[in-house]
C-alpha cells in the first residue's frame, strides 16, 4: 500500500513538493489513521465487547461498500468515461 501511495504522490505533486506530500500522506496514515483507529476500536471493545465490536466494524465495512457502489453507479462512472480515450471507427 505504501509503495502505491508514494507512486501516486509522485504523479500528483510538483517536483519541489514531492517530499512534503509523501510526508503528509505518511503522517495521515501512520499518525491519524492508526491513532484514531486504535482509539475508536478501544472505545468499542470497552463498551460492547470484542465480538460485538467485530460485528459492528464488519457491518460498517459492508454499509460503506454498498454506499460506495451506489455512488460509483450513479455518479463516479461519469468521470471515468471522460478520461478514457475515444476509439475511432476508421
Amino acid at each position: 500500500m505504501w509503495v502505491a501511495a508514494a507512486t501516486y504522490c509522485a504523479l500528483l505533486a510538483p517536483k519541489n513538493l514531492l517530499a512534503t506530500l509523501i510526508g503528509v500522506s505518511g503522517m495521515c496514515h501512520f499518525s491519524l489513521g492508526r491513532g484514531s483507529g486504535s482509539f475508536i476500536g478501544g472505545l468499542l471493545i470497552g463498551s460492547f465487547g470484542t465480538r460485538q465490536s467485530f460485528r459492528l466494524m464488519g457491518l460498517l465495512g459492508v454499509v460503506s461498500g454498498i454506499i460506495y457502489g451506489l455512488m460509483h453507479c450513479m455518479w463516479l462512472h461519469k468521470f471515468e468515461d471522460q478520461t478514457k480515450p475515444e476509439k475511432s471507427g476508421k
